[in-house]
């Protein structure tokens, strides 16, 4: 009898990513530093976000993680990446981000992200980092089909807790 493959444990950060993250939430109080710019109500000074402060911070730790795996592959195990020129746009585009952080007016909105809007440069360079690393460790069929589950099970249950929601039953009263 053939002995089954065991799990890819290279791929539990995407799953996080993909199926964890879309469930995080917890209210975080913003100063957002807005309270110079003449057009916007005094109010804007401080903003409650419950979605994006936690999942970006959260999604930039899974990140980190992915860049010491990806290390130790081409480095330790010596593994080699033959189709790298495929990844050529991406460089570009994280290329451009960066020049776009460096170069900005407004650095650390870039850098730290400010009141409902969180996609920071670090959440930017991380998104080719996690495609770069799922394209790397998806190896096999049974990798596609364990990620591939994994997203529809994390979907149903958003589908099945947004129901509630429109029924008026928000179990996480969000």
């Amino acid at each position: 009898m053939k002995k089954q493959s065991k799990i890819t444990w290279e791929l539990l950060p995407v799953i996080f990513v993909a199926c964890v993250l879309p469930f995080v939430m917890r209210m975080e109080i913003i100063t957002t530093g807005l309270k110079d710019i003449a057009f916007l109500p005094a109010s804007m000074e401080q903003r409650a976000d419950f979605f994006l402060f936690w999942k970006s911070r959260l999604f930039v730790v899974a990140t980190i993680i992915m860049i010491f795996i990806l290390l130790d592959y081409f480095f330790m195990r010596l593994e080699k990446d033959k189709n790298w020129k495929q990844w050529i746009p991406l460089m570009i585009y994280e290329i451009f981000v960066v020049l776009s952080t460096m170069f900005s007016i407004y650095r650390d909105y870039s850098i730290h992200g400010m009141a409902e809007h969180f996609e920071t440069v670090w959440v930017l360079l991380g998104y080719g980092v996690t495609a770069y690393y799922t394209y790397i460790f998806t190896k096999t069929e049974r990798d596609f089909h364990l990620m591939t589950g994994c997203i529809l099970v994390s979907a149903f249950v958003q589908g099945i807790m947004g129901i509630f929601q429109m029924a008026g039953k928000d179990f996480l009263e969000s």
